[in-house]
């Protein structure tokens, strides 16, 4: 939808919902609160992600992190992934296709993929492609509640896609009513607007509503690269242009009734022009299309058994439609077109005091995806058609069949924590595998826990992984990849402040890559090949003194392939995130944020380029936040407030890693409709 479109239909939408009765029911909000998510809050923030059962950040096994809404407000973020730039050991980086992939702990490999992406708990992850960073790259983050990273394997509850953390986005949802509106627009022609709308439907039913639209116009970015026939430097330029529109729309009974159910429907379409493509094959030209839009269906009913079980039925249908299009070397363009389905079910047991002191919890699922076309199309560079063929994944399907139990049992007078569990999984193309994790949480006191985890994932091939495609064949004996991962954790959090010290090593083993079997410097086989090691420690330390609130985050990295004795020096070995933010009054407040990496170089994992040691990166963020009263705030941000000149390591050999932003001053208001 173009933008002279966008933002009024948004905005004309909210007289419209407004007109919807509103409920007596209503939160009470100071202006303060509505500038600033204080520790105290942050803490009491359940954790949904990781188990059937809601957690806490003292009892939960793995390492996740909840980022708010205030968080990516003060921070400026406009798009999913500038929403994740706050965690340690977490990297974004400019991939195929003009992704921007996420990283996590080192593993930055052109072919890592395995960082599942939910939206309310419904994977994205691509069948063909194994993830959802270049179909969905932008959900809008006015239609999300909150958004959950685990930087741990989450294989044992989630399956294959969930190989090295999940990315959960938690859509928006209210307990009362509300009508609130957002619009902004910046100097580099970024514009957005969106609306959440949460009404009381009767005594016993809610309807919650997000609708937001974004994106930027053309950019100009200017790159350079060496021209492969003169060898000389020379440049060219990127549009960057985007738009995108998501729409949620939820439907919940009362779930403190015996029986209550949840209808959602979910819709994300990205339309994306002139970003990054394949690098050094199309140095002159390297830009890419994409085109792609989702459509969900979401049901769940659940009894409760007695006051301490339940039982729950959760199915979920997804059709997906994306469209690339890419330069290839010898000067013709390629285009692919592919559709794509899934449905998944799931049973779920809970029960919450087994024996008094164990929670357990079990599930039956069932997964179905398949690819029901897909065709490239080859075209010389007058328009011409030389290739009109089925892709050789074209109909590939996988069913999964699973099985898990996790439980979660206290001991010593709730001091000592066990979380275990156990996932299986049937593939109907490439066998079974069994997942477990072990996490052994000891609380030193109410504030102060030590952790030991364990997990271990696995990630099976892609269909494309699997059949190969024109230009790469595909091991016939090609399977699974796993990793197993060791974490030691220390936690203190009070009502003002939270500090956690992860340190972490990981083995990953028999990855799969593209590999180069006949030393041409193309890779022609999909296989699996070498082991991974990581290592390092996160910290991260959180707290607000008087009116100052501190954001601090730092990692310290270093991965390597066994295989090669090489170092995946694309990820930086240390990153700081910074942020201080000031609260002037009761209305008005600042904040600053750095994201800095340091050691980072321009080389694809493999070494087939000669290394570019970056620049190091250090980008300054601005947000200032004016509340006029409980209805309005007027904001401001100024992205890259010092106009540095910053590259991002790229894992498509694209020389000299690809710039980051220039600065650009960004002017919006949010305006709650509530009496």
């Amino acid at each position: 939808m173009p933008y002279k479109f966008q933002t009024p239909v948004t905005l004309l939408l909210i007289p419209v919902l407004n007109f919807i009765p509103v409920s007596e029911a209503r939160e009470q909000q100071n202006i303060g609160q509505l500038l600033q998510l204080s520790i105290e809050d942050l803490i009491n923030l359940p954790i949904t992600s990781t188990s059937y059962f809601n957690e806490d950040s003292i009892s939960v096994g793995s390492t996740v992190s909840i980022i708010s809404t205030q968080d990516w407000q003060q921070r400026g973020a406009r798009r999913t992934h500038d929403a994740l730039l706050v965690q340690p050991s977490v990297a974004i980086f400019p991939s195929f296709l003009g992704q921007y992939s996420v990283r996590i702990r080192g593993f930055a490999q052109p072919d890592a993929r395995g960082v599942e992406t939910l939206w309310d708990g419904v994977p994205l992850s691509s069948f063909n492609l194994g993830t959802a960073d270049i179909n969905r790259p932008n959900i809008h983050l006015n239609t999300l509640n909150n958004i959950e990273v685990t930087r741990s394997p989450g294989s044992a509850f989630y399956g294959t896609g969930a190989f090295h953390g999940v990315v959960a986005l938690n859509a928006f949802e209210s307990d009362y009513d509300t009508t609130h509106a957002t619009i902004g627009a910046a100097t580099n022609g970024y514009y957005s607007s969106a609306v959440q709308v949460s009404r009381a439907i009767g005594k016993h039913h809610r309807l919650n509503f997000a609708l937001g639209g974004n994106g930027q116009n053309d950019q100009d970015m200017r790159y350079i690269y060496t021209d492969p026939g003169s060898g000389l430097t020379a440049s060219s330029e990127r549009r960057y242009q985007y738009d995108t529109q998501t729409a949620v729309l939820k439907f919940n009974s009362d779930p403190k009734q015996d029986l209550s159910y949840k209808l959602g429907l979910y819709y994300d379409n990205n339309d994306q022009d002139g970003f990054h493509g394949q690098g050094l094959e199309t140095v002159a030209t390297d830009e890419s299309e994409v085109d792609s839009d989702i459509g969900i269906a979401k049901f769940s009913i659940k009894q409760k058994l007695d006051a301490d079980s339940s039982i729950e039925a959760v199915t979920y249908h997804w059709q997906q439609r994306h469209n690339f299009a890419f330069p290839l070397a010898n000067g013709n363009n390629i285009s692919i077109a592919s559709k794509e389905k899934r449905t998944g079910a799931d049973l779920i047991f809970r029960k919450q005091n087994l024996f008094n002191n164990t929670q357990l919890s079990m599930a039956l699922g069932y997964r179905r995806e398949k690819i029901p076309d897909s065709q490239r199309t080859v075209r010389n560079p007058s328009g011409a058609v030389l290739v009109n063929a089925d892709q050789p994944f074209k109909g590939g399907n996988r069913t999964i069949h699973s099985f898990l139990f996790d439980n979660n049992t206290n001991l010593m007078n709730d001091k000592l924590i066990l979380r275990y569990g156990l996932r299986y999984d049937d593939y109907s193309d490439v066998g079974s595998q069994t997942t477990p994790r072990l996490g052994i949480i000891y609380a030193l006191d109410n504030n102060h826990a030590v952790k030991l985890l364990y997990g271990n994932a696995f990630r099976a091939p892609t269909v494309v992984e699997k059949t190969g495609n024109p230009r790469i064949n595909s091991d016939p004996n090609i399977q699974p990849e796993t990793i197993d991962t060791y974490e030691l954790v220390y936690l203190q959090q009070a009502r003002n402040s939270m500090t956690e010290v992860v340190f972490f090593t990981s083995k990953w083993k028999d990855s799969i890559i593209a590999a180069d079997t006949d030393n041409d410097t193309v890779a022609d086989l999909f296989t699996n090949s070498g082991d991974n090691h990581s290592r390092g420690i996160e910290i991260s330390h959180q707290a607000d003194i008087n009116n100052w609130q501190l954001r601090l985050s730092g990692s310290y990295v270093r991965s390597k392939n066994k295989s090669t004795n090489e170092e995946y020096a694309t990820f930086p070995q240390y990153i700081f995130n910074i942020g201080t933010g000031y609260r002037f009054d009761d209305s008005l407040s600042m904040y600053v944020n750095n994201r800095i990496h340091l050691q980072a170089d321009n080389r694809p994992a493999e070494g087939t380029l000669t290394a570019n040691e970056l620049r190091d990166y250090w980008r300054t963020d601005l947000n200032v936040s004016k509340a006029f009263n409980r209805n309005l705030t007027l904001y401001a941000n100024i992205r890259n407030l010092f106009d540095r000149e910053n590259f991002l390591p790229s894992m498509e050999d694209m020389e000299y890693g690809i710039q980051d932003e220039e600065i650009s001053f960004e002017l919006g208001l949010r305006y709650r409709f509530d009496n």
